[in-house]
């Protein structure tokens, strides 16, 4: 039999027409899963799929990181008291004076001197508060269907609002209550040397400090000499790296702290520590350092009830959880334990 090659072409030529013609409206779906291009079964990059494959060796740190606040110091610089309980809506003690002085008699006279004693009550007043976190319906929903637990970042950050709450009221007060660092009736002045830190010899700033402690001990009528000094940054980081004096090794800080008045009389050490918001907490905006006694005898502030959340509650789309706490302000039981410097 003899073959005819070129209708034998044509007929195949024909079939393949036929079948792409047929095929074509899957074409571009067979390509783009293929990662090439509809029409023209071309290379391609894919970059979805490159981009899934990347993420999947992708190694995610265990931490987070969050944004930096300025750190809290209340704790570290206040004495806190959690007696009361939560239950009390007020703070009260006593107070006493006495009148007492002996004097030389005549062996029968009847003028023997008599002593008093005055006795009175102080009380403050206990505020509540309150924060809380909450969650979405689609949340809860979400978390249930992938069996994965709800983050607990908007609880930890309720909790650090109350702690920021607690700082800035033990160190800067709130309405009626008093903060460390500004309380209307601890004494205050200006500072002696009269000659600002920054340009200030070692000399003038030591003679700053020791006068700051010696202002204490004499208003407290010889009972008290500070044993915390709180300084603004600057001022802080001055008397930390400047020499005590030409070619010494010894900071003018490190001088201060093995020779000041606490030191020679109670045998102890001072605490000197950078205080921040002291650059504008003095009279007018202008710096102050603070020095007191650290003692719960001296100063302290109650925090009857911590922050406790309640149970979850419905509302609407969203699960709320509050939270309670109660608090009074900043209590200096002797005012003269404290002093004020301004202008450093």
């Amino acid at each position: 039999m003899k073959f005819d090659k070129t209708a034998i072409d044509a007929a195949v030529k024909s079939y393949v027409a036929s079948r792409t013609a047929a095929l074509q409206p899957y074409i571009g779906d067979v390509a783009r899963a293929m990662g090439q291009a509809p029409g023209g079964f071309t290379a391609n990059d894919a970059q979805q799929g490159m981009a899934f494959f990347v993420s999947q060796l992708a190694y995610t740190e265990a931490g987070v990181f969050t944004r930096q606040y300025e750190p809290m110091q209340y704790q570290s610089l206040v004495p806190i008291s959690t007696e009361a309980g939560e239950w009390a809506d007020s703070i009260r003690y006593e107070t006493s004076d006495i009148a007492a002085m002996g004097k030389r008699v005549n062996g029968r006279g009847d003028d023997i001197p008599y002593v008093d004693v005055q006795q009175a009550e102080k009380s403050f007043s206990v505020a509540p508060a309150g924060i809380g976190y909450h969650y979405t319906q689609q949340e809860i929903i979400q978390s249930a269907y992938f069996r994965r637990p709800l983050s607990s970042a908007r609880m930890v950050a309720a909790m650090e609002g109350f702690q920021r709450h607690m700082n800035k009221v033990a160190l800067f007060g709130e309405g009626e209550f008093n903060g460390l660092f500004a309380h209307a009736s601890v004494p205050k002045g200006n500072r002696p040397s009269g000659a600002a830190w920054a340009g200030a010899t070692p000399d003038t700033i030591l003679s700053d400090l020791n006068a700051g402690m010696l202002t204490v001990f004499n208003s407290s009528s010889k009972n008290d000499v500070p044993n915390v000094i709180v300084l603004p940054s600057d001022q802080y980081t001055k008397i930390a790296t400047t020499p005590r004096s030409a070619n010494s090794d010894t900071t003018i800080l490190e001088y201060f702290l093995a020779n000041n008045l606490r030191k020679a009389m109670r045998g102890d050490n001072v605490q000197v520590v950078p205080g921040y918001g002291l650059e504008t907490a003095g009279t007018g905006g202008i710096t102050r350092a603070v020095f007191y006694v650290k003692s719960p005898e001296r100063l302290v502030m109650h925090i009857p009830q911590m922050l406790r959340f309640l149970a979850p509650q419905a509302e609407n789309l969203a699960i709320k959880v509050p939270g309670t706490y109660r608090y009074a302000g900043l209590e200096v039981r002797y005012l003269k334990s404290a002093y004020y410097m301004e202008g450093i």
